[in-house]
């Protein structure tokens, strides 16, 4: 392989470390948080973009668009669709109310540690399978790249992203991610771009696909059951709707009108991307037949290799980097915030040591859980169990509905309690996981697929359960607090 890839490849990770200690210095406690809450919209977009983009879009989408054509696609186009709905519908709301985590929210709006604890053990869990997408990633990255061992590919993957999240917290991830998102959409560009050309143009591409793979722009891929495309869609709108790692990046703006220009900002990048990825799937396709299995999602990876030159190979293969560690940073600070923060800081701390817990232990203990999230992570990426895209559907499933409907709860249902919550969250999370997993169908109502038939149930219990139990005052004077901020936007308005 050329030096010139070796060379870009050495320069971006030098960079991103680099990028991540000087955020460590002099970094306070809600630098490391919350990135300091004082960032421009386009530090905030820019990270939710960043997040969007992962090792599941470069290669997870791309490989089984291959296989099974449009009807995967489902989960992008649902994606699309839930990511701008969360950040547009939950994104003001969630800045107005403050604090720096869901779990916050969760625990101040149902007066309830056992529910701040529980929806931060549901987003530790969920993003357990999203993380170990990334370190896949960028472990058959690396041993492509340097001609290695696939389990010395994750660990050195999983080593350096660990650091410079661990160094700056969510400061880092946010510094880092606005350098990243340039490396991911050049790469992205120039990779389809090369692709598109080499199979002659779209239009000779369109024709080879219908020729010889006639499934390939069917919504059910040739299986009978159109409702299968549907099940997807609705696994990712409602798993994005209330995406716990995305959203969160609400909390760096400075403030809710940075928020509002992050939206504009995001919106064009994350309608695109649905586009280019099943592109490159279908061009994929039609230029390398006979890829089998999990090889498929080494699509962009040959193209990357293969049909361009050496220093946009480097900056291809930088892209793909950027794109998984942004988001594994994201989701590790998240879901190691939960923890630390939340479970252990807001709730379990207290009762062990029979005080309150300082920021200090709640950093020390966030810490120690970021390293044990990337050896657990690092140990199932490893193992390889199966494609990128299950990995991604069930986190999807497990902490979509959960989230979706305690959070709507909390902002517009006076009504709503404790009990209701918790409920809602482990009906939501465990239901989720098990239509994925199993499957679900009735078929008398073929269009109440899994996801659809999740959500109803949540919705139900939580409903439900609130109605024959009691909302505490405090309760109810954040829900009031809520509503009053929400008036006052509009009479600002």
């Amino acid at each position: 392989m050329s030096p010139t890839i070796y060379i870009v490849i050495f320069l971006y990770l030098l960079a991103t470390l680099i990028i991540g200690y000087l955020s460590s210095r002099d970094s306070t406690t809600v630098d490391y948080v919350a990135g300091g809450q004082n960032n421009p919209y386009w530090v905030v977009g820019a990270g939710y973009i960043a997040e969007y983009l992962s090792a599941s879009s470069f290669l997870g989408i791309v490989g089984i668009i291959y296989v099974q054509g449009f009807m995967p696609n489902g989960a992008y186009v649902g994606s699309v669709i839930g990511y701008m709905g969360c950040l547009a519908l939950f994104g003001p709301l969630l800045r107005r109310f403050g604090q720096f985590t869901i779990p916050d929210f969760l625990g101040d709006r149902y007066d309830s540690n056992f529910v701040r604890g529980l929806s931060a053990a549901v987003i530790f869990i969920g993003y357990i399978f999203y993380v170990t997408i990334q370190f896949i990633g960028v472990g058959l990255l690396f041993q492509l790249i340097f001609d290695i061992p696939y389990f010395v590919a994750v660990i050195i993957a999983a080593g350096i992203v660990g650091i410079y999240t661990l160094l700056g917290g969510m400061k880092a991830t946010a510094y880092v991610d606005v350098f990243q998102l340039l490396f991911a959409w050049v790469s992205a560009g120039i990779i389809i771009t090369v692709t598109v050309l080499k199979g002659g143009g779209m239009y000779n591409i369109i024709g080879n696909i219908e020729k010889h793979y006639p499934h390939f722009f069917t919504s059910d891929a040739g299986l009978g059951d159109p409702w299968v495309v549907w099940s997807l869609i609705f696994i990712w709108i409602f798993g994005t709707l209330a995406r716990a790692d995305t959203v969160s990046r609400v909390f760096l703006a400075k403030n809710e009108r940075e928020v509002y220009k992050a939206i504009l900002f995001t919106t064009p990048f994350i309608w695109a991307s649905g586009l280019m990825f099943f592109i490159l799937g279908m061009a994929g396709r039609s230029l390398l037949p006979g890829l089998e299995g999990v090889e498929a999602e080494t699509i962009y990876l040959i193209a990357a290799q293969e049909w361009v030159p050496p220093v946009i190979t480097g900056i291809a293969f930088a892209g793909l980097l950027s794109a998984a560690q942004s988001t594994a940073s994201g989701q590790l600070m998240v879901s190691s915030l939960a923890v630390g923060r939340d479970i252990y800081g807001k709730f379990l701390g207290e009762k062990i040591k029979k005080r309150k817990i300082t920021e200090e232990e709640m950093i020390k203990m966030t810490k120690i859980i970021l390293i044990v999230m990337v050896l657990l992570t690092m140990g199932v990426a490893l193992m390889r169990l199966s494609w990128i895209t299950t990995f991604a559907n069930l986190s999807a499933a497990t902490t979509g509905p959960a989230f979706l409907v305690t959070w709507l709860g909390g902002f517009f249902w006076k009504g709503s309690t404790k009990q209701g919550a918790a409920s809602a969250l482990i009906v939501g999370a465990l239901l989720g996981s098990y239509t994925f997993l199993f499957g679900f169908s009735i078929p008398a109502a073929p269009w109440l697929v899994g996801p659809v038939f999740t959500l109803i149930v949540t919705a139900t219990v939580f409903i439900v359960v609130s109605k024959f139990t009691k909302t505490t005052e405090n309760s109810l004077k954040v829900y009031d607090s809520i509503v009053e901020k929400r008036r006052q936007k509009v009479k600002v308005g």
